[in-house]
């Protein structure tokens, strides 16, 4: 029987990038939320009532959680729960929040007249 190849033990949505997210599980959550008016604005709403990012990341992940369809235990059940752990609940809160909680663009050297 030929050797397991050995792989890191994290998971691959935690190390790679996808579309410009932390990785395809946040990428994906963004998309559905972002993609269906009545759940966009649900989404805002709640984040609004949050009042700041962390909290906003929390109750997200916890409305989305609630709402997970899978309750028997089985290999679907427990994939589901990886996807949803490896969301970057914070990058998605910021996404989709009250605009002042967007993550600061670096400034590029020679565009902002106080880096130079």
């Amino acid at each position: 029987m030929p050797e397991r190849e050995q792989r890191s033990s994290e998971p691959a949505a935690e190390v790679d990038q996808y579309n410009g997210y932390a990785n395809y599980p946040t990428w994906a959550v963004h998309l559905w939320l972002a993609n269906t008016e009545d759940t966009y604005y649900e989404a805002r709403d709640l984040l609004a009532d949050a009042g700041e990012p962390q909290q906003g990341a929390q109750d997200l992940k916890a409305w989305i959680e609630g709402q997970n369809p899978i309750e028997v235990p089985s290999m679907f059940a427990e994939l589901m729960a990886w996807a949803l752990q490896a969301v970057d609940w914070d990058e998605v809160a910021r996404a989709l929040g009250p605009q002042e909680w967007e993550s600061p663009t670096p400034a590029t050297p020679g565009t902002d007249p106080i880096i130079s």
